[in-house]
């Protein structure tokens, strides 16, 4: 029975820990084989896009894949199809908006349990949007988060920011002036903004700190200059196949030789225990995410069944049409 799950009836099934948790366990599938999840699709449209990301997490017995497009001027859609992978049923049909923005702040903090100190108590963040207080949210969910600065380039949104997330963290967040104030001096640092040229300078960063880059997850996004990744002694991705091609910021990095692919590990090898996390209280580390299907499938699971056991959603019935093979 397929059940139908809109933006509204996902917001009171998962909080930020059950998102952390969801993903862990499809980073820990990853690690053990027990995941196929091939590159992603990106179609370009005449006035947008549309993106497929795929995933069999075997790990977990569930399957699926999420759609999303853009139609410039208008926005972005996201959907998730569930299935169970050994029936091969359609389980669910979901917003994956939350799903998305969960998922992606789950990763982040994933990434800053393995890569920053564990004394980390100050964090930079650029970007003053839904993601952005995602991301600090999973943050204070992983280390003991004292004090925050934020910058947007508008001054209203950072102090917004500053204000709300003040009150719902229950720690100091400050507005900063501009990004280089944002994130100097703190232990862990976050861009996650929609911008399409480089900004964010390697004179910022210092040993011992941690980035994570999120925002660019398309070849036209960037936010890191090639010299911030030349300076990391330690580069990470959340899939480094899907990255590599996939954001512009890392596409110049590599174009300019400022890295080898050769060098960066994926998460869920520290996840796993096959690579080590943080190797030492001076490295300065990055880690770079543009998101997956596994991700994406994980959280996906763990909604579906709380959304069956408080009986939300709209039940399709035998959606869809099953053709059974006759001889």
């Amino acid at each position: 029975m397929a059940l139908l799950l809109k933006n509204s009836d996902i917001e009171s099934l998962v909080d930020m820990r059950d998102a952390i948790d969801a993903v862990r366990e499809g980073f820990r599938a990853e690690g053990e084989g027990a995941v196929q999840m091939p590159p992603l699709v990106l179609i370009r449209t005449r006035n947008g896009f549309l993106r497929i990301l795929t995933s069999v997490v075997d790990g977990i017995g569930y399957m699926g894949f999420k759609a999303m497009n853009k139609v410039n001027g208008t926005g972005v859609r996201y959907m998730i199809q569930l299935y169970d992978v050994e029936s091969g049923e359609l389980l669910s049909i979901m917003d994956a908006k939350i799903i998305t923005t969960l998922r992606t702040a789950a990763t982040s903090a994933l990434a800053a349990v393995y890569l920053s100190r564990e004394d980390a108590e100050t964090v930079g963040c650029l970007g003053s949007a839904r993601e952005s207080r995602a991301q600090l949210e999973a943050l204070c969910a992983v280390r003991n988060v004292k004090v925050a600065k934020v910058y947007s380039p508008t001054e209203e949104n950072r102090r917004k920011f500053a204000d709300e997330m003040s009150e719902l963290l229950k720690i100091e967040v400050k507005p900063a002036s501009t990004p280089e104030e944002a994130v100097s001096g703190t232990d862990i640092s976050y861009v996650v903004t929609n911008s399409t040229r480089q900004f964010v300078e390697a004179k910022w960063f210092s040993p011992g700190m941690h980035l994570n880059a999120v925002g660019a997850t398309r070849p036209e996004q960037k936010e890191v200059l090639p010299e911030v990744f030349a300076k990391a002694d330690r580069i990470v991705m959340d899939m480094k196949e899907n990255v590599i091609h996939e954001a512009g910021d890392v596409i110049d990095a590599l174009n300019s030789k400022s890295f080898s692919p050769d060098s960066v590990d994926d998460l869920n090898e520290l996840i796993v225990g096959k690579k080590p996390g943080r190797r030492s209280s001076s490295e300065f580390t990055l880690f770079k995410s543009v998101g997956s299907a596994t991700q994406d499938i994980s959280l996906a699971a763990v909604i579906y069944k709380r959304a069956r056991e408080r009986g939300l959603g709209v039940d399709l019935g035998e959606f869809p049409y099953l053709k059974v093979k006759t001889t």
